[in-house]
């Protein structure tokens, strides 16, 4: 017989054994335990991972969700600052429980962080501003702002989804001026040149320029009303247009967004796909402009 070692004819000495190897096997599962529990607690509190980037049922360990939820409590911060505008300076904290529909202990909460960080002040009558941190980081924004930046993509969004030209105007004087624009690839299109100056009096565009600038005339008014202008064949017999303002939140104008193309291709239906396109730029732009 091998030799291990061990005398097996001396019973007390070979249960010694047998119950130490156990033992060691005993230690071995639970520092393996231990480990596992340990880096999935790590796992969890790690600040690379948070609840809604990681299945904590265990089926898919450690793998990320594809919807980003955000930070609710950053998303409750950011809706208090966005309450104040150029017509709402102060508000009161029960103003602000109604504006943003949150429990007044959750704002108050929230404020105190804010005001630590000179987001928000409370003044001596209790009505909450906004505070130095929120100016200079407008501040910087007005110094770094390009409108192109902002303007140039929703073209281009609303010329591939419409297959028309997309142009943005400006008023100068009597006059409109084509600021932006990006064309389709299509061979037969509206083409315009930035640059080139129109007169205010003729297209949709130029119409929106006048209404929404304050004219006093009939036409300017039920333009306001509608929020919209349509041509055919105003400025070029064959090409018809839809435009609408781009308005800062105080309700400033900055310009005119409008879509263009020959009048066969403006149907009824595509006309009113093009004017929710219209509609969801101005939106967004709308949230991006200075005021």
């Amino acid at each position: 017989m091998p030799s291990s070692g061990l005398d097996i004819r001396c019973p007390f000495a070979y249960l010694f054994a047998q119950h130490q190897e156990w033992q060691d096997h005993k230690f071995g599962w639970a520092c393996l335990g231990k480990s596992v529990l340990s880096s999935r607690t790590k796992l969890l509190t790690s600040e690379r991972y948070d609840k809604n980037q990681v299945n904590v049922k265990g089926k898919n360990w450690g793998q990320k969700m594809t919807e980003a939820k955000g930070v609710e409590a950053v998303d409750r911060a950011l809706k208090i600052l966005n309450c104040f505008d150029a017509g709402t300076v102060e508000l009161s904290l029960a103003e602000l429980s109604r504006l943003t529909g949150f429990y007044k202990s959750t704002i108050l909460r929230i404020a105190v962080s804010l005001e630590r960080f000179e987001f928000l002040v409370r003044g001596d009558t209790g009505l909450f501003r906004l505070g130095t941190a929120a100016g200079r980081l407008g501040a910087f924004y007005r110094q770094t702002f390009d409108l192109a930046e902002v303007v140039r993509p929703q073209l281009k969004a609303l010329c591939d989804a419409t297959n028309e030209t997309a142009s943005f105007y400006i008023r100068e004087g009597e006059s409109r001026i084509c600021l932006y624009r990006a064309e389709p690839k299509r061979a037969i299109r509206h083409s315009i040149t930035e640059g080139a100056s129109m007169p205010l009096v003729h297209g949709a565009s130029g119409k929106i320029l006048l209404a929404f600038s304050g004219a006093k005339t009939k036409q300017a008014t039920e333009i306001r009303t509608q929020g919209f202008c349509s041509s055919f064949g105003e400025r070029d017999p064959e090409v018809a247009a839809i435009s609408l303002p781009l308005l800062t939140r105080s309700g400033r104008l900055v310009g005119a967004l409008a879509v263009s193309g020959l009048i066969t291709r403006f149907s009824d239906d595509a006309q009113k796909t093009m004017l929710e396109l219209l509609k969801t730029s101005q939106a967004r732009l709308a949230t991006q402009v200075l005021d």
